[in-house]
């Protein structure tokens, strides 16, 4: 009917709201390692360099080794996918956030200070050092952290007839 004013004085259904902003994945990253694994930054430090002369080379070991952790860790699937996404800016302010907070107060702390001039390395660089480590090392860590985690209890859902099955692929 037109002679009667409208009774409904807003769209039907609820107001909109503000939208939720989505956390950033190193603020949920970082408090995590930090709770669970406090002892990553040391095992990561405790990976020898197998490079001739690690003092001239742009990245650290323990970047490298963080890096290798990442591309496992985010489950990207592929070197590929982590090459092309060590280009985004989130994802280096990401790996900056992670790096610095597991370096300390290591002179590596001072090196990766400044996020303007921070670069992640490139995965075919990781790839060839990393064929030289030993891979004993990285099975520590590897161990280390699972061993920790099951330690904290943060595995127990995985675990079948009380016991932590493990798939290792490669």
């Amino acid at each position: 009917r037109t002679d009667v004013a409208p009774i409904r004085r807003r769209k039907p259904g609820r107001p909109p709201q503000e939208p939720v902003p989505e956390p950033d994945p190193a603020e949920m990253y970082l408090p995590s390692v930090e709770h669970f694994l406090p002892e990553l930054p040391a095992w990561l430090a405790a990976i020898p360099d197998p490079r001739v002369r690690p003092d001239l080379c742009t990245f650290s070991m323990k970047h490298l080794a963080l890096l290798a952790l990442l591309v496992h860790g985010s489950q990207l699937g592929s070197l590929r996918k982590m090459d092309v996404n060590r280009r985004c800016r989130v994802f280096v302010e990401n790996f900056h956030t992670l790096l610095v907070a597991t370096a300390g107060t290591e002179p590596e702390a001072q090196a990766t200070a400044d996020l303007a001039s921070f670069q992640v390395c490139s995965t075919d660089n990781l790839n060839v050092v990393l064929e030289h480590v030993d891979p004993l090392e990285l099975e520590r860590v590897a161990a280390r952290c699972t061993r920790r985690l099951n330690d904290a209890k943060v595995l127990r859902r995985l675990k079948h007839d009380d016991l932590l099955v493990v798939a290792v692929d490669g």
